[in-house]
């Protein structure tokens, strides 16, 4: 990435997530997980996991409210999140603009 760094453990609790809230017991429904950098100083990181029912409540949402907070601090206007649950499978894409090469 020609010396461009990305914050220190950001990607982290996208895969904790998939770990955790995911069904990552069963071989033919894998967790899967991409690093890619579309274009000079640009990353993108995708997280998609199959997801179980689970029961009220089990969930906060606080690990997503942290990492977009701490998206906007480290990135204000140069990153872009998207979250998406069908109560099937959960993926999450996120953008990075690294800044100029």
């Amino acid at each position: 990435m020609g010396g461009q760094r990305v914050a220190a453990l950001l990607l982290i609790p996208f895969v904790e997530n998939a770990l955790k809230h995911g069904v990552v017991h069963r071989p033919d429904q894998p967790v899967a997980i991409s690093l890619t950098l579309p274009a000079p100083g640009r990353l993108c990181f995708e997280v998609r996991n199959r997801v179980g029912p689970h029961p009220p409540g089990a969930t906060t949402g606080i690990g997503l409210a942290n990492l977009r907070r701490r998206l906007a601090l480290l990135y204000p206007g140069h990153h872009a999140l998207e979250v998406r649950n069908d109560g099937t499978e959960h993926y999450t894409r996120l953008e990075l603009d690294l800044g100029p090469v």
